[in-house]
């Protein structure tokens, strides 16, 4: 299989939507990482409290699906492009 790296597919997209869609705010960054937090504390939370039964298995899945995922947020604000 070729790659074409000079072909790139560009969505068609309103410029003033991708405006919109582009604009930075703290706002939506605070909402995403309380969102993130409050739910990696309940799983971890419900993680501990159904310890030893089958629960657990689903919490802990549940946990650590939320924490892996994250590494792109932490890596974009890095960048300071996250929000």
């Amino acid at each position: 299989m070729k790659v074409d790296l000079n072909n790139w597919y560009r969505s068609k997209i309103d410029k003033k939507i991708l405006k919109e869609l582009s604009k930075k705010s703290d706002w939506q960054g605070i909402k995403h990482i309380l969102i993130y937090f409050i739910a990696l504390f309940v799983s971890g939370y419900m993680a501990y409290h159904t310890w030893g039964t089958w629960w657990t298995v689903l919490w802990f899945f549940l946990y650590g699906s939320i924490y892996a995922c994250a590494d792109p947020i932490w890596h974009e604000t890095g960048h300071r492009t996250a929000f």
